[in-house]
């Protein structure tokens, strides 16, 4: 009996000190000024229901909050705001920001000490500095023949299998099997010939769907993860599926790397190293020290998926519109068509980036794609920040989604509508500022040159030598969710109409 009367005592403490915790978070919290549901103020219930209960919605979730509230500022945790304003987005992302990547959220990931989740800045700027050289304007400029060439194989298989198999295919499979091939050798000096064996002819993209599909887990459960890392792989993959398989191969590359530099090759036929030459080599000048191996492992499973779908999926979202909008589609064709010589005859990619509308095109793809779409949380320093003219104390967590920004009818007109012609007119300077997909400042990606290589090479060639159906989706738009990536649900099928190249 007093037993009992001693568990009731103490189940009704509990619940004091719970509801005095939710009352303290909903009223008295700082951040009680900001509007937003009243769950997100007491738990991180809003994140995970959009994440992971209905799998990827929270763009949906967080641009009708906006909308709800008719506020720029909008509560979405405890400790987290999200915010719609390009100027503060500005303000956070700029070179030697003080706003820090918040460790809850990069942490989480799998590969803590990439280039691109590293959350220390001190740490992040010798490896950034180290690498940066590989992706310059004049080194990416190098390796345009070298992307020419695979995507010219890849429209060569494609158009040869057609002809024996039908003349359809899928858009994003395509794509990938060059950005893999591509990215690969520049990484580890070596590919997975996706572009002629095939899509389903290696279990790379198929785990790395798997681990994106599942991504969220490791944000709202980090000791999940953390405990599945401890496990054998077989059992670490039922857990957090294709996250062993990636880091495995990755390990394999590695090996393969550093076991060809032991016999004294330190480049590839190409005269260049590749990026794992740079970084398995102590840089004195550059304060970069040869990291462990896990560090190493981190660095290959970011590249390897920012290199294979970002680029892929931004331009899959290029040829659904293209192909949707018979006058863009028409302009594009005339204009490529026209530049026959330095794409077809003998491509200069220094000419092709210079054609406008093949550029506004571009532009347009990347702004209503967003490669990666959601929240990218920084910590408010310790000094604190206005928002709205309220005091925002340092620690909070605030994110701001460049899907929201590039989806704002004051910064882009119509945004649901793909109109390139934007980007050519007497704002386009303006909207150049705001073009955020590729981030801004000390941590903006350094892939940057290469994205808008393999997409001027990939559409140039495809539109110049192909005239292209579209045959699914029939919809307005595409389907995706937002995993950190973009991860597609709609599958893009076109129909290979006539082959200008033919012989």
């Amino acid at each position: 009996m007093a037993s009992s009367h001693l568990s009731s005592i103490i189940a009704g403490l509990v619940l004091v000190v719970l509801l005095t915790k939710y009352l303290q978070r909903l009223f008295f919290h700082p951040l009680s000024k900001f509007p937003g549901p009243a769950v997100a103020a007491v738990s991180h219930l809003w994140e995970f229901w959009h994440d992971w209960i209905q799998d990827g919605t929270f763009l949906e979730g967080v641009a009708d909050l906006h909308k709800r509230y008719k506020s720029s500022v909008v509560r979405i945790a405890p400790n987290h705001l999200h915010v719609n304003d390009v100027e503060v987005y500005h303000q956070v992302f700029k070179v030697n920001t003080n706003f820090y990547k918040a460790p809850y959220f990069y942490e989480a990931f799998g590969f803590a000490t990439s280039i691109a989740t590293i959350t220390n800045p001190h740490r992040h700027k010798p490896l950034r500095t180290t690498i940066a050289g590989m992706f310059t304007g004049t080194a990416v400029d190098g390796m345009s023949d070298e992307m020419y060439d695979m995507v010219r194989k890849a429209t060569d298989v494609v158009a040869a299998r057609s002809s024996k198999a039908g003349n359809q295919f899928n858009v994003m499979h395509f794509l990938r099997c060059i950005t893999t091939d591509v990215s690969c050798e520049l990484i580890f000096g070596e590919t997975l010939d996706l572009v002629n064996n095939g899509y389903y002819s290696d279990r790379f993209l198929s785990n790395l769907d798997t681990f994106v599909e599942n991504v969220w887990i490791m944000v709202h459960a980090p000791w999940i993860a953390q405990f599945a890392l401890m496990l054998p792989n077989t059992l670490t993959d039922k857990i957090v599926p294709g996250y062993a398989y990636f880091r495995e191969q990755c390990i394999q590359w590695i090996d393969r790397v550093r076991a060809r530099r032991a016999k004294g090759i330190t480049q590839m036929r190409n005269g260049r190293p590749t990026l794992f030459d740079v970084l398995l080599e102590d840089n004195p000048d550059k304060n970069y020290k040869v990291p462990s191996n896990s560090d190493l492992i981190d660095q290959a499973f970011l590249f390897a998926i920012a290199g294979t779908d970002t680029t892929s999926t931004a331009t899959t979202f290029a040829i659904f519109f293209v192909l949707s909008n018979p006058r863009v589609l028409q302009r594009l064709r005339e204009e490529l068509r026209g530049a026959s010589a330095i794409i077809k005859d003998e491509y200069n990619y220094r000419e092709v980036r210079k054609l406008p509308y093949l550029t506004a095109v571009i532009k347009e793809s990347l702004r209503m794609s967003s490669p990666f779409p959601g929240r990218l949380p920084r910590v408010v320093p310790p000094e604190g920040m206005q928002l709205n003219k309220k005091f925002v104390p340092g620690g909070t967590i605030l994110s701001i989604s460049s899907r929201v920004i590039m989806d704002d009818p004051e910064l882009y007109p119509e945004p649901e509508k793909f109109l390139p012609e934007r980007w050519m007119g007497e704002n386009a300077k303006s909207m150049d500022r705001n073009m955020i997909a590729f981030g801004k400042g000390s941590r903006s990606c350094l892939g940057t040159n290469l994205a808008w290589l393999k997409m001027y090479t990939m559409i140039s060639t495809l539109f110049s030598r192909w005239d292209l159906r579209l045959v699914s989706p029939t919809g307005p738009k595409l389907d995706y969710r937002d995993h950190a990536l973009i991860e597609m649900k709609s599958q893009v099928v076109v129909e290979i109409l006539k082959d200008h190249w033919a012989n």
